[in-house]
C-alpha cells in the first residue's frame, strides 16, 4: 500500500455510506461480472457491518461481515474494489480491518466465499480453502477460512 495514498477505512454509519458501498457493489459485481443486482443486494446488508474505503471522500472498495453462530464465525462477504484500484492494496486494507473487528469481537474464525479467480489473493493474507468449488451467480467459487489471532491491528 502506498504510505501516501489518504485512504480511509471506516465503518458504514449513515444512509450515504450504504448507498456509496452499493453502487461499487453494483460496479463490480453487476456491471463488470453480471451478477444479477436482485442477488447482489441480497436482503442480508441490515444484518451485517459494512466497511467502506475512500480516497478523498470518493468510494473506491467495500466488503461486509456478517457475525454468524453466536460470533464464533465472521463471514466476509461482497468484498469490492473499483478496477482502477485493484492492485494496489485497498483490497488487502479492507481486509486487514476486517480481520481487526473480528479480534475485538473475539471471534474465533473468518469465514469467505472467494471467485476462484481470486483464491491468491486470500491465500496471500493468510486464508486456506476447504472443499470443493461451487457455483454462486454463475461465477465458482471456494470456501476459505482464517483463524483469528487473539490480539488485533494484524499487518500482513
Amino acid at each position: 500500500m502506498n504510505e501516501y495514498l489518504p485512504l480511509e477505512i471506516a465503518q458504514i454509519s449513515n444512509d450515504a455510506d450504504i448507498e456509496q458501498a452499493f453502487e461499487v457493489r453494483r460496479r463490480v459485481f453487476v456491471a463488470e461480472q453480471n451478477v444479477d443486482e436482485d442477488a447482489e443486494i441480497d436482503g442480508l446488508d441490515e444484518y451485517a457491518m459494512h466497511l467502506l474505503a475512500t480516497v478523498h471522500g470518493d468510494a473506491i472498495g467495500t466488503l461486509r461481515i456478517r457475525f454468524l453462530n453466536d460470533g464464533d464465525i465472521a463471514k466476509v462477504e461482497r468484498v469490492a474494489v473499483l478496477k482502477d484500484w485493484r492492485s494496489s492494496g485497498v483490497g488487502s486494507e479492507l481486509m486487514k480491518e476486517a480481520l481487526n473487528i473480528a479480534a475485538r469481537f473475539r471471534t474465533r474464525t473468518m469465514k469467505l466465499h472467494a471467485q476462484v479467480d481470486v483464491v491468491p489473493f486470500y491465500e496471500n493474507l493468510g486464508y486456506t480453502t476447504e472443499g470443493e468449488p461451487f457455483d454462486e451467480e454463475g461465477i465458482p467459487h471456494l470456501v476459505m477460512t482464517l483463524q483469528v489471532p487473539a490480539t488485533s491491528n494484524h499487518t500482513f
